[in-house]
């Protein structure tokens, strides 16, 4: 499935087309909440991390817009980390 999300400026303000395509004024903001636009990319890590005093070597994915968001998600999920490196 392929989402197309577009907005449109009058002398009101800012709009958009709901799922309904009604026409609905909104900030910027509040278009992004209305609207989920998948623009993810997948990125691949192997991760080296402590658990239980054992080092051990992980394969992960993760979901996110660029290559440092994807970096940040991978640290918050492993507490000890030794090295990762991208697969």
């Amino acid at each position: 499935m392929t989402l197309l999300v577009a907005k449109y400026e009058d002398k009101r303000g800012i709009y958009f087309f709901n799922e309904n395509l009604e026409k609905q004024y909104a900030t910027i903001e509040e278009a992004k909440k209305q609207v989920k636009v998948s623009s993810l990319e997948s990125f691949n890590f192997y991760v080296e991390y402590f658990h239980n005093d054992d080092s051990r070597r992980k394969f992960t994915t993760v979901k996110a817009k660029d290559f440092d968001s994807a970096l940040n998600k991978v640290t918050r999920n492993f507490k000890s980390i030794i090295e990762i490196e991208e697969a």
